[in-house]
């Protein structure tokens, strides 16, 4: 069994790598993990890293917000919800609709990584 807060500890660390560098370097995670990617330099790709930023804020925000100050049983459904949420519509959705590149392994692996930790908590 993990204990809660070690849960906490990876959830937290797993997103705020992802929603750091969405809102600190969008154009680098964009261009790093889809094939054909122009990054900041494509006019199209200017509301790609408007919403990649924005997305970053909110993320960053909701850990800050919710996860210290949550009783533990509160936190781990938000955990669970959200963590199924950024399964689908990021790694997922991504493998399905676009072609990416062999390094969008990374996040194939560490989304899931963050519900094993969640789940763990419940053996």
């Amino acid at each position: 069994m993990l204990s809660f807060d070690l849960a906490k500890k990876i959830f937290t660390v797993i997103y705020t790598i992802f929603f750091a560098q969405f809102l600190a370097v969008p154009t680098f995670f964009f261009n790093d993990n889809f094939v054909g990617a122009n990054g900041a330099d494509d006019a199209n790709n200017q509301y790609v890293v408007f919403f990649m930023r924005l997305f970053g804020w909110c993320g960053l925000t909701a850990l800050y917000l919710l996860l210290p100050n949550v009783d533990p049983a509160s936190a781990l459904k938000y955990m669970a919800i959200a963590n199924a949420g950024f399964c689908w519509f990021g790694p997922i959705s991504a493998e399905l609709t676009h072609e990416v590149t062999a390094k969008h392994i990374v996040p194939c692996v560490l989304l899931p990584a963050a519900s094993a930790a969640i789940m763990a908590t419940t053996m």
